[in-house]
């Protein structure tokens, strides 16, 4: 240790930024694969910064630096841990350069705090890791710069009590982390300036820490619980390994438990339940090793492996693993023990599961919770579902954060885009208006205590698993709202149920966003998705009300529609409206089942006051074999799995003795083992066939093996700011169906990764009946975004995909676009509400008019009348009343017209028009 001479504190010799773990990193490479690997990423990412010019001060949106100060942070982690390892001077060189670039920076935007923080990240890591290499005068360069951008705005932050130093959202956690690190990186020449700055940042991230309590979850979402608790593992290991001193701040209640919050809100398919402003991709940081340390947690270590092998380094997934890495140490959660369900009651997140490490298995997530909480949403009562491989409901996420008012809780502006709103959620809908849908307590005229719910009971079992939320403080409109999910047939469908009573006659609706194809029975009874050979089966119960139509993913005729936010153009949502006069119950069936899988008959309906679990044993299987291999991830409480078509050779179920078992060979090739015993309930075990990827099972005319919430038809969009990624790494897939066999030589891609590695892919055609065929092998250029064109002999073909070849992260092989020269995928005939043409005559008042609706076809020319029927809406009837298709106007003034439309497929679409109502024709 060395002495401080300004105040006396010792601090570690550089590198004491996690320098006691920055020193085992060589050997950890040479010894493991696994960060062997991850190591060769981090350098090739260096190398490729070599010749790639620093960063710029850019704020586009006028208001974030935050892109550049994750940028210089990247580029910091790679060059500093590359010239670490390889001692290569050039590394060194180029990351002078950055520093020095953003050191001139006339400010690191302290107006937008985060950018200060993470660019004090940045200058920490690189002025502390490569101390010995800097001269007198480039240390002391830094350390201005650090002092001026960072410190001393972060001290005048601290007394003028800013609103991060005193809340407790992930702004906290990272602005005091930024500024911890760089104060302890230079304690010992600016003694006294960093210890106000470190004592003060401790003392506010206590503050922060005090949320992850009782039980590890954290109020805004995993998405943000990824970056806030990635903050502060670095700020508790720096202040460790910096000071030798042991920090209090982890041995909070909730901390040691954190990691299964992100376990049970993350599905099989590696999707996130991405409530609030959250992605659906969210991968626990390396924090995940620390913590795995410091609790003995082998769950959170086998999290952060994952992230670390599928994402490659950027400012979200640091090469801290590198640092706190232990092989070997990872446990996954069915081996750790960890039960199938979960409450999180401080956020009111619940999760049910029918198996761990089961990609196709059954997965619910939903919440009840506060509107209030910061990035939250108007989503009280809402969920997500995946089973058989997809993820068949959606959470639509984040929007735009430069959209005006986007974080405007107060005045509400934030209410008035669709994905915020209630309406943008898979939950019920209020007499719908202009209004967000639901209230929340710091909204002006919002009263404290509404626009909050909370779970009621939930119970589960081996087979069945429940949940009821109360959520009649959700509106002023409820005077009863509970809603339920059920998790049943041994946790292979899922029952959805509202008992609701309104203080007034009115309507609800009650939504499902999708991207899988909707075809809707012929009586508005019951709803099949489609994606591929997969199918989710909906059927309304009897004794609910209502019939369903299908929808568009965008705000309703009674909504504000602002410019600018997202279009939802791969979401479709299933819509449920119904007359609410006394109380109503709504019961919604969902089952997952495959194209060669019997539909599961009706399930029973009770009320869910009613609802309970069996307390009565079920007979199961010791023992699950196929030709004498044991079945793998066989355990007798999971009921369900898939296996190839061509293993369901001769199966071996072993039972206790005096059970017995049946086995049940269904036509489509799946086999059903009945377990029977004395004093217990039947059990039943289904094994699947699996289903295959011919071009036959793909339905629909974009497809890919898996998403991340960033679909397959974002590559087909014809814009460049999405883009399609794949749930996983390995064997992933994504292609189109044409229509009809045509001639194909050529497909243009564009990686959404491209300039950061290369991808290794073949290119596979198949005509209308035949099988894929690889016509292409290869890799990408590794060196742009930019389109770049695949050719082979031109062949008759209907069907094209691109099939991944190569094992790296997930995140490189992402798509932003695929283009055949000349070629289209399949066009869907789906109408959208573009289609409609309304012409509203010009009108006096007192003066009747007729207006006309008509309805385009997506293949050109009308649609006949017969097909579809219209009602026309008027926004203000003191101005126009409506009857039919005749106008009364009654006084002058602004008024909206809409006509709704409804086509014999249950298609509800909607157009408006901004109509004026003049004044009387003079006499």
């Amino acid at each position: 240790m060395e002495s401080d001479s300004k105040n006396g504190r010792e601090v570690a010799q550089h590198p004491r930024l996690f320098g006691s773990d920055l020193s085992h990193v060589q050997e950890l490479i040479l010894d493991d694969d696994r960060s062997r690997g991850w190591y060769r990423n981090v350098e090739q990412q260096a190398e490729q910064l070599l010749s790639t010019p620093a960063c710029e001060y850019l704020i586009p949106d006028g208001k974030r630096l935050l892109d550049t100060s994750r940028e210089v942070l990247r580029r910091t982690y790679l060059l500093a841990l590359a010239h670490h390892v390889s001692r290569r001077k050039e590394f060194a060189d180029r990351l002078w350069l950055e520093l020095l670039t953003a050191s001139r920076f006339s400010n690191w935007n302290p107006s937008h705090f985060l950018d200060v923080a993470e660019m004090a990240h940045a200058f920490a890591v690189g002025y502390d890791w490569l101390y010995e290499e800097w001269d007198a005068t480039q240390r002391e360069h830094l350390e201005h710069a650090i002092v001026m951008h960072a410190l001393r705005p972060g001290l005048q932050a601290y007394r003028e009590a800013h609103r991060w130093t005193v809340r407790t959202s992930n702004w906290n956690l990272v602005c005091n982390a930024g500024l911890l690190m760089a104060a302890l990186a230079i304690a010992d020449v600016h003694g006294n300036l960093a210890q106000e700055v470190i004592d003060a940042a401790m003392a506010s991230m206590a503050r922060a820490v005090a949320v992850y309590g009782p039980d590890g979850a954290y109020p805004e979402g995993l998405g943000y619980w990824s970056y806030g608790t990635q903050y502060l593992v670095l700020g508790l290991a720096a202040f460790t390994t910096a000071t030798g001193m042991p920090e209090q701040l982890s041995s909070v209640p909730g901390l040691d438990r954190t990691a299964r919050f992100a376990v049970h809100v993350t599905g099989p398919l590696g999707l996130a339940f991405n409530y609030y402003d959250g992605a659906a991709r969210v991968t626990v940081p390396p924090a995940g090793f620390w913590l795995a340390r410091r609790f003995d947690d082998g769950l959170a270590a086998g999290l952060a492996a994952q992230g670390a092998d599928e994402l490659l380094t950027d400012w979200d997934q640091l090469p801290t693993s590198l640092l706190w890495y232990r092989p070997r140490s990872e446990v996954d959660p069915a081996t750790a023990g960890e039960p199938l369900d979960s409450y999180f009651r401080a956020s009111e997140v619940v999760t049910m599961r029918s198996a761990w490490q089961q990609r196709t298995a059954v997965w619910l997530a939903g919440k009840a919770g506060d509107n209030a909480t910061p990035h939250g949403d108007l989503d009280l009562g809402t969920f997500v579902l995946d089973a058989l491989g997809t993820r068949w409901l959606h959470d639509l996420g984040w929007d735009n954060y430069s959209l005006p008012g986007y974080f405007d809780f107060t005045g509400g502006q934030r209410w008035t885009y669709y994905r915020k709103r209630t309406e943008g959620h898979n939950t019920l809908v209020a007499n719908p208006d202009a209004t967000g849908g639901q209230s929340c307590s710091t909204t002006l005229g919002e009263a404290a205590g509404t626009g909050t719910g909370a779970v009621i009971a939930h119970q589960s079992n081996a087979s069945e698993a429940y949940v009821v939320l109360d959520l009649t403080s959700a509106d002023p409109a409820y005077r009863s709202w509970k809603r339920g999910w059920r998790l049943f047939d041994f946790r292979r469908q899922v029952l959805l149920q509202d008992e609701v009573t309104l203080h007034e006659a009115g309507e609800v609706w009650s939504f499902l966003h999708t991207s899988a194809q909707i075809d809707i029975a012929d009586d508005g009874r019951g709803a099949v998705l489609r994606d591929g050979p997969k199918r989710l089966i909906v059927r309304l119960s009897d004794q609910t009300p209502g019939l369903l139509v299908e929808m568009e993913a965008t705000p309703m005729w009674t909504s504000p529609a602002p410019r600018g936010q997202s279009t939802n153009t791969a979401i479709r949502k299933l819509a449920l409206r119904v007359s609410v006069e006394g109380p109503v119950t709504l019961v919604v069936q969902l089952s997952p089942v495959t194209e060669h899988e019997p539909v599961p008959p009706p399930t029973s309906v009770m009320p869910l006051a009613n609802w309970t679990v069996s307390t009565e044993p079920v007979a199961q299987l010791e023992r699950l074999a196929i030709d004498g291999e044991d079945v793998p991830g066989f355990s007798p409480e999971v009921w369900s799995y898939e296996i190839p078509a061509s293993q369901i050779g001769q199966i071996q179920a072993t039972a206790p003795a005096g059970s017995t078992v049946d086995q049940i060979r269904e036509p489509g090739g799946d086999v059903v083992l009945d377990v029977h015993a004395r004093g217990a309930r039947t059990g039943s075990y289904r094994l699947r066939r699996l289903l295959d990827d011919s071009p036959q099972a793909m339905t629909s005319p974009i497809f890919a093996r898996s998403d991340d919430g960033n679909v397959a038809a974002n590559a087909f969009d014809g814009t460049a700011d999405s883009f399609w990624r794949p749930g996983t790494a390995g064997p992933e897939w994504i292609g189109c169906d044409l229509g009809v066999e045509t001639g194909l030589g050529a497909v243009l891609i564009a990686w959404h990764e491209g300039a950061r590695a290369s991808v290794q892919f073949d290119v596979e055609l198949a005509g209308a009946e035949g099988t894929w065929q690889q016509v292409w092998t290869g890799s990408s250029s590794g060196t742009t975004t930019a389109a770049q064109r695949v050719t082979w002999p031109p062949r008759k073909a209907r069907h094209v995909r691109i099939v991944r070849r190569d094992d790296g992260p997930a995140s490189l092989f992402a798509v932003t676009s695929m283009e055949l020269p000349g070629r289209l995928p399949r066009q869907p005939s789906q109408l959208r509400s573009t289609d409609i043409h309304l012409l509203v005559p010009a009108l006096r008042a007192g003066s009747a008019q007729q207006a006309s609706v008509s309805l385009r076809s997506p293949q050109g020319g009308i649609v006949p009348s017969s097909d579809y029927t219209v009602e026309l809406i008027s926004s203000d009837s003191s101005v126009l009343q409506i009857a039919g298709d005749r106008l009364a106007p009654i006084s002058p003034g602004t008024v909206v017209v809409t006509a709704v439309v409804r086509t014999k497929e249950r298609l509800l679409l909607h157009h408006s028009v901004n109509v004026q109502v003049q004044p009387p024709q003079p006499a």
